[in-house]
């Protein structure tokens, strides 16, 4: 049964173990590049430094290229309208909430994947 996420903290300890880290990694790495998105980030990065340079990553794309944020909402199969009630809140850090719905999701693809293998 895959383990409850409810914040970041959760998905940090559920992370915690350098392989399914390094997976989550090449997962979004992966799935960035098919859509034209280069971001590349350490194993040795720890997960704080990492979520605030992906937060940075996520804020660029929405202000830049909202069609792309889209495409990548797509290809990670997110929800898009769980996605759209979170913008539509007066949420205080927009940013960090789509990027924890982002990596969340992206650490259940990798969750899933090493547990039926």
């Amino acid at each position: 049964m895959l383990p409850k996420v409810i914040n970041t903290q959760d998905l940090e300890e559920q992370i915690q173990e350098k392989i399914i880290y390094k997976n989550l990694l090449l997962q979004i790495n992966k799935d960035f590049q098919l859509i034209g998105i280069d971001f590349n980030c350490d194993i040795n990065t720890s997960f704080d430094i990492f979520f605030q340079s992906f937060k940075e990553l996520i804020k660029d794309i929405i202000n830049s290229d909202f069609e792309l944020f889209l495409n990548l909402l797509y290809r990670i199969d997110l929800d898009e309208t769980k996605i759209r009630n979170i913008i539509q809140s007066e949420n205080d850090d927009l940013y960090a909430v789509l990027s924890f719905e982002i990596l969340k999701r992206e650490w259940q693809k990798v969750w899933f994947r090493n547990y039926y293998s």
